[in-house]
């Protein structure tokens, strides 16, 4: 009867356990998305060393990292629970054989993925429509680094790019496929030096720019300084782990906090709108059509065990 309750009394522990690997996936996978943190990390480490950096190579590596510990508490639960069995001869309740699937477990597992896309939906949705009526603030780096408040958001920056400090990352999707190119460059006043910090960096996927005060496409040299106005969307301290530590081992100081300027188009002065550009109406058609797609296929599960039962 010990046993028992002590096997019961890990239910809790087994229960975290679970929860804890569930947040170390998320994590791993922000962490992977934003390249910060953790994997940020990993691929620094790996870019330093071997000059290239896999995705998923460093997914698995963080998730072996940060899972061991529940992995090695569940391999201890379970040791626990089987000699339970071993002692009693009877399975101890947190080892008992499961229940099939009811209509009613079959309805609620259906509902989820619908109940969670809908508020996903309606939540950005809000926050897109907060976004259209954000104030487009004009940051000029020629008269001042400070941006007008720290609500700021979107800005239309003008100061001056510093190609001789430029970080080029390039992606490979696939075999085959064209690799795209990230390119990480401060953004300062005319008069800056190496041994002043930069608060601003802006993120290029081309090797031109459009100037928004000119009206200009205009190609960027190889090195040098080059006077421009960008329009884009402001991110605090979002630079990914290794191009700041690439930075930081090559002198550059960066101001804490610092910004990255994402580059976008302005449509009449005004900010477009997020949802009809990334289609957040597929959020809730995919979460119904999951809902459907479990409950159907669920219901077919549930009829053949029943025909078999009468058979």
């Amino acid at each position: 009867m010990q046993r028992e309750n002590s096997s019961t009394s890990l239910r809790p522990v087994k229960i975290a356990a679970y929860l804890y690997l569930g947040a170390a996936f998320g994590y791993v996978m922000y962490s992977l998305i934003t390249q910060t943190g953790l994997c940020g990390y990993l691929m620094d480490v790996q870019l330093s060393w071997f000059g290239v950096a896999y995705l998923k190579f460093t997914a698995l590596i963080a998730l072996l990292i940060l899972g061991t510990p529940a992995s090695l508490i569940l391999t201890y639960i379970k040791r626990r629970e089987a000699s339970t069995i071993g002692a009693t001869g009877y399975p101890s309740p947190v080892n008992a054989r499961r229940q099939p699937i009811s209509w009613k477990s079959l309805l609620i597992m259906s509902l989820a993925p619908a109940l969670i896309a809908i508020p996903v939906y309606y939540g950005l949705t809000m926050m897109d429509q907060k976004d259209q009526q954000r104030e487009i603030y004009k940051v000029d780096l020629n008269r001042e680094a400070a941006i007008p408040s720290g609500d700021v958001k979107f800005v239309q920056l003008t100061g001056v790019v510093q190609l001789d400090y430029q970080y080029r990352l390039e992606k490979k999707s696939g075999t085959g496929s064209s690799p795209r190119t990230n390119t990480y460059v401060p953004l300062t006043g005319p008069g800056w030096t190496p041994k002043q910090p930069v608060r601003f960096f802006i993120n290029m996927t081309f090797s031109g720019y459009f100037d928004a005060q000119t009206k200009r496409f205009s190609s960027f040299p190889e090195r040098g300084a080059v006077a421009a106005t960008f329009d884009g969307q402001l991110a605090q301290n979002d630079l990914p782990t290794f191009v700041v530590n690439e930075y930081q081992r090559n002198g550059l100081l960066i101001d804490s906090p610092y910004f990255v300027i994402d580059r976008m188009s302005f449509v009449d002065g005004r900010v477009p709108s997020a949802a009809q550009m990334q289609a957040y109406y597929l959020i809730p058609i995919l979460g119904i059509g999951l809902s459907i797609a479990i409950f159907v296929g669920g219901s077919i599960g549930l009829a053949i065990r029943k025909a078999r039962r009468a058979g």
